[in-house]
């Protein structure tokens, strides 16, 4: 079984280790949190929130599942009518600093969020100083194979070996001018890579695809030899239903998106809602992302790569002051695929 797949496996026995210490206190009065979260939530989170119904019975979470920029434009909405329902929002750490620049959140109590000192070292750096989000999981990017396309010795073992003419000919990239995984790289690989390999990496010719399950599934069912960036996720769930593709790390290092969550500005539970920014910070929540294939954000065996020993390539994640500087990358992203 590979190295994956068994410490996912072992993610249940995590429950029993779940923290108690988070004060209901001042969320005795609410019988609910509303959660807008990426769309899977629901099921991801089914076994934490077992664990949550236990420590606290009476406050019901519920999931809204949308994509990002889906449930920025509901929440913005909300807040435009003054009638906001979601309590949390959580997207990915482009949106999010964007969001947090236009004040979609509220800063949280960092006394409420007991929690906060189980972060890997490799992970308080991505912290928010404003305090208006945390981050609660992160999708690990590299390179993916199809392994029945190529063979072991074309397999690239660093992100520009994917330059390589027996690679570049059955190889596909993401978009790199739209909102995604394809702009996430070419923000955080411009410098340890070179804008120059990023040139180089277009005019090969590549396969475009503007949509993460269209580049997936090309490399699952061999149309691909190989996929740029390659979501962690991807392999995990192909894995189990033994697709021939196998995931590799590059030696200039993986990147990630980080996941980050908050308290809506105007949220009509924000206590409670903070009770449960901290619980997805405790071991039940974190191993619920890790069966998903995602990086937990705090110092676990449970998890799908070993976050205090793998290289970051640059930063590892989009930083605020990249965030709020999207629109100057998505044009910069546009001009690079020539449009």
């Amino acid at each position: 079984m590979p190295f994956i797949l068994r410490a996912l496996a072992a993610a249940g026995t995590v429950l029993a280790l779940l923290s108690q210490s988070a004060d209901a206190e001042n969320a005795s009065q609410a019988d609910r949190v509303v959660w807008y979260a990426a769309p899977g939530s629901t099921a991801q989170m089914a076994p934490a929130l077992e664990a949550w119904s236990k420590l606290y019975p009476n406050i019901k979470i519920d999931i809204v599942e949308a994509p990002g920029p889906d449930g920025m434009e509901r929440v913005r909405t909300e807040q435009r009518a003054h009638h906001v329902v979601a309590d949390l929002f959580s997207q990915g750490d482009i949106g999010t600093w964007q969001a947090v620049v236009s004040g979609l959140y509220q800063s949280f109590d960092p006394s409420g969020m007991k929690n906060l000192h189980k972060l890997s070292a490799r992970v308080t750096p991505f912290l928010d100083k404003g305090r208006d989000v945390v981050p609660i999981y992160l999708m690990a990017y590299g390179i993916t194979v199809n392994t029945q396309t190529l063979p072991p010795a074309d397999w690239p073992q660093a992100w520009k070996d994917v330059l390589k003419p027996n690679v570049v000919n059955t190889l596909g990239i993401h978009d790199f001018g739209v909102i995604g995984g394809g702009l996430t790289f070419y923000m955080i690989g411009q410098e340890p890579l070179g804008d120059a390999f990023f040139k180089q990496l277009v005019a090969a010719k590549p396969r475009v695809f503007s949509r993460a399950p269209e580049q997936e599934n090309a490399v699952d069912t061999g149309q691909r030899g190989v996929i740029i960036p390659a979501s962690l996720q991807n392999y995990t769930e192909s894995d189990t239903k033994n697709a021939p593709i196998k995931f590799i790390v590059p030696r200039e290092g993986l990147f990630f998106v980080a996941i980050y969550n908050g308290i809506v500005a105007g949220a009509p539970h924000p206590a409670a809602a903070e009770l449960f920014l901290n619980f997805l910070l405790s071991p039940a929540a974190q191993s619920a992302f890790a069966r998903s294939g995602n990086v937990p954000v705090i110092d676990t065996t449970i998890s799908p790569i070993e976050l205090n020993h793998v290289k970051f390539l640059g930063t590892g994640v989009t930083t605020r002051a990249q965030g709020e500087r999207l629109p100057d990358y998505i044009r910069a992203g546009q001009a690079l695929m020539g449009r």
